[in-house]
Order: structure tokens, then C-alpha cells, then sequence
């Protein structure tokens, strides 16, 4: 599993489901997401 689809699949779950992991998703998944357009772009 790409790193990239680890963050999706803990977006996906993580947001809704573990309230505790929302304030580390709001940090990390600004950048997860930079990552992963960059990534699509090149």
C-alpha cells in the first residue's frame, strides 16, 4: 500500500469514526495532500 493510500484510507476512517486522530489529520493531511498532488502531477 502506497503511503498516499494509507492517508486516504485514514481520512476516510479516521474523521469520522476515531474523533481522536482529527486534530493529527487536520496537521498531517494538509501535507499528505500536498504530497499526493505532487506525486499525481509529476
Amino acid at each position: 500500500m502506497a503511503p498516499t493510500d494509507a492517508a486516504d484510507a485514514l481520512f476516510r476512517t479516521g474523521r469520522a469514526d476515531q474523533p481522536v486522530f482529527d486534530s493529527k489529520i487536520r496537521g498531517v493531511g494538509d501535507r499528505a495532500r500536498q504530497v499526493r498532488d505532487s506525486l499525481r502531477a509529476s
